[in-house]
C-alpha cells in the first residue's frame, strides 16, 4: 500500500490562499454555464421590456422592499411577498432588481415563467444564482468552478445539496481566506415561485393534478433549500421571494410552517392598495394615445374609474386594457385594411394568425423548435381562468374534449397521408407532410384521454390506420423518429397507451379492439426485441432506428 501523503490525481483541485489549481481536463465554470437559464436574469434579451413599475407608482411598496434589503441589520433575511395573479409583483421585482443593480448590491435574480421552458423549474435555478454571485468577484468564481471541477454530477443532487456546494462553502472558503463578505452585492431575488413545475420529462407522462402535486413538491423544496442553506450559515444574503399564495408558500409561511417567523411576509394585494397607481398608468398611457392619434380628449375621467374598477387591484388588468387600446390606436377602420382581407380570404393558411389577432395582449404565436407555430400564453392568470368551469363558465373547453378533438385530428390526418416508400434519419430531413405524419402517430396516446371516440377508431381501424403505422414503424427510422431521437423508455408506454384505448373498445366493438391489440402485441414484441439486441451489443444508451 502506498503512502497515502505523497500521490498523483490527475483531475484533483487544490485551494491555497487565493489560488485555485485544477486540472486542465475539465472547466467547472464552463460546466456550470451550461446548466444556467440565460433568459431568467433580469435583463436577458429573452425579457426585453419586461414589465416594471411606472414612473410614479408602487413608490410606497418599492420603497419598503428596499428599505429592508438595505437594512443589513433586519432580523429576518428573507422577504416573501405574496399576492394574486396581475398584482404587480414581477413588475415590483424587475424594479427592485434594477435598483440593486444601479446600487451594486444585486448578487443574483432568476425570474421564473411557466411559459419558457428555459426556466419554469427549479433545475437551474441554483446554478444561475451561482452563477451570477461568481461574476461578483474573480476568487469567487474560481471556488465556485472547483466546486463543480470536483463533482461534475452536482447538477443532478438535491437543491440543498447544491445550494451548500455551490454557493454556501464557497463563501465559507472565500471568509476563511480573511475576505470581508459583508461587502458583496447580497441581494438575491426570485421571481414567480408558484410557476416553478417539475422536469419536462416527468411532467409529461403525468396528469395534470399529479403534475400539480409535483411542482408543488419542488417549490417547497426549493423554499427549504433556502432556508436550510442559505439562512443558516451567518451568510449576507438578503432574499427577496415573490409567488403567489399557493400551498407551499402559504404552508411555509403560516403559524406551525418552517419559514414561519424566519421570513418577513409583505401579502402584496391585502397591505397595499394599488387603486391610485392605476389611475396614474392609465392617466399617462391613454394621454400618450391621444397624442399619436391626435385626439386628446378621446376618453373621460369616467372611463379611467370604469376600468380601475374592473381591475379589483390586479395592475395586469389596467396593463392588458391599455395594450388593446395601443393595438387599435390607429380606429377600427384598420379591421378592414387589404392585408385583414387578404387573411380573411384564405383563412385556411393563416387561421390561427386571424383567430389571435385581437388577442395579441395576451398571447402570442413563436416558431417552436420544430419550425411550426406555437401559441404562448403571457400572463398564468389567464391559463388558470380557462382551466376552471366555474370562471370560465361558457369559455371553458374540458381536458378531454381537448384530447378527443386531437385524437381524432390525428387519425384523420394518418389515413389521408401518403404512406411514404422510405423515411430519412432526420426530422430535419423530412418533407413537411412527413413530419406531420411522424407527429400524428406519436400524439396518437391521445386516444387513452379521449372520450365517445369509439366510431373514429372503427372507421381508423377499417380504412387501413393501424396498417400503415406499422408500416412506417418497420422502417429502419421509424421509430427513432417517432419517439425524437428514439430511447426506448418512451417507446413501450406509447404502446402501453394505446392498449388502455383497445382495452377501452372491447366490450362495444371487439372487433375493431382485436384488430388493435394484434398490432399493439406485434409492436411490444418488436421494441423488447430491439432492447435485447442493445443489451447484448452493450450499449448503454438504448436507442432506436438505424
Amino acid at each position: 500500500m502506498g503512502d497515502l501523503n505523497h500521490f498523483d490525481a490527475p483531475n484533483a483541485t487544490h485551494v491555497t490562499n487565493n489560488t485555485v489549481v485544477t486540472s486542465a481536463s475539465i472547466d467547472g465554470w464552463e460546466i456550470l454555464q451550461k446548466h444556467t437559464a440565460p433568459n431568467a436574469l433580469h435583463n436577458s434579451r429573452a425579457r426585453y421590456d419586461a414589465p416594471k413599475c411606472d414612473e410614479d407608482t408602487r413608490i410606497e411598496v418599492v420603497s419598503e422592499l428596499m428599505g429592508w434589503i438595505k437594512d443589513c441589520g433586519h432580523p429576518q433575511h428573507l422577504l416573501c411577498m405574496t399576492g394574486a395573479a396581475g398584482s404587480g409583483k414581477s413588475a415590483l421585482q424587475q424594479s427592485v432588481a434594477e435598483c440593486c443593480a444601479k446600487d451594486n448590491i444585486l448578487g443574483a435574480a432568476y425570474f421564473i415563467s411557466a411559459a419558457d421552458p428555459s426556466r419554469n423549474t427549479a433545475s437551474t435555478v441554483v446554478p444561475t444564482i451561482a452563477y451570477q454571485l461568481g461574476l461578483n468577484h474573480p476568487t469567487l468564481q474560481r471556488l465556485i468552478a472547483a466546486a463543480v471541477e470536483h463533482d461534475p454530477l452536482i447538477f443532478s443532487r438535491s437543491l440543498e445539496t447544491q445550494m451548500n456546494v455551490l454557493v454556501v462553502r464557497p463563501f465559507e472558503n472565500l471568509r476563511s481566506e480573511e475576505y470581508d463578505i459583508s461587502t458583496f452585492p447580497y441581494a438575491i431575488l426570485i421571481d414567480g415561485l408558484d410557476e416553478c413545475q417539475d422536469e419536462p420529462s416527468i411532467s409529461m407522462e403525468l396528469g395534470r393534478v399529479e403534475a400539480k402535486y409535483k411542482a408543488e413538491d419542488r417549490q417547497a423544496e426549493l423554499l427549504a433549500a433556502t432556508k436550510n442553506s442559505l439562512l443558516n450559515n451567518d451568510l449576507p444574503f438578503r432574499i427577496f421571494i415573490a409567488s403567489r399564495p399557493e400551498l407551499p408558500v402559504h404552508t411555509a409561511l403560516g403559524p406551525t410552517g418552517s419559514l414561519h417567523g424566519l421570513a418577513y411576509h409583505m401579502q402584496l394585494s391585502d397591505q397595499y392598495d394599488a387603486t391610485e397607481d392605476m389611475r396614474r398608468y392609465l392617466w399617462r398611457r391613454f394621454l400618450d394615445i391621444g397624442l399619436r392619434i391626435r385626439q386628446p380628449y378621446w376618453f373621460t375621467e369616467g372611463d379611467i374609474e370604469t376600468l380601475v374598477q374592473a381591475a379589483s387591484g390586479q395592475f395586469v388588468y389596467v396593463a392588458t386594457v391599455f395594450k388593446m387600446f395601443q393595438m387599435n390606436a390607429r380606429g377600427d377602420f384598420a379591421l378592414f385594411s387589404p392585408g385583414i382581407l387578404s387573411a380573411l380570404l384564405d383563412l385556411e393558411s393563416s387561421a390561427l394568425e386571424i383567430l389571435t389577432l385581437d388577442l395579441r395582449s395576451l398571447v402570442c404565436l413563436k416558431e417552436g423548435w420544430s419550425g411550426n407555430m406555437e401559441l404562448i400564453v403571457y400572463h398564468k392568470s389567464l391559463s388558470d381562468f380557462m382551466d376552471q368551469a366555474s370562471r370560465a363558465q361558457d369559455l371553458y373547453v374540458p381536458y378531454s374534449r381537448v384530447y378527443t378533438h386531437l385524437a381524432k385530428c390525428c387519425m384523420q390526418w394518418i389515413i389521408k397521408s401518403p404512406e411514404p416508400p422510405s423515411l430519412p434519419d432526420s426530422w430535419e430531413d423530412m418533407s413537411a407532410s412527413e413530419q406531420c405524419l411522424i407527429t400524428a402517430i406519436a400524439q396518437l396516446i391521445f386516444l387513452k384521454f379521449a372520450v365517445a371516440i369509439d366510431d373514429e377508431i372503427v372507421d381508423f381501424t377499417h380504412n387501413g390506420g393501424w396498417h400503415k403505422l406499422n408500416t412506417v414503424l418497420s422502417k429502419p427510422s421509424g421509430l427513432g423518429l417517432i419517439f425524437s431521437g428514439g430511447t426506448l423508455t418512451r417507446a413501450l408506454p406509447w404502446v402501453e397507451r394505446l392498449g388502455d384505448a383497445a382495452d377501452n373498445l372491447k366490450k362495444c366493438r371487439p372487433e375493431a379492439a382485436a384488430i388493435m391489440s394484434k398490432y399493439l402485441e406485434k409492436w411490444k414484441h418488436f421494441i423488447k426485441v430491439k432492447k435485447r439486441e442493445y443489451y447484448a451489443s452493450g450499449n448503454r444508451h438504448l436507442r432506436l432506428g438505424r
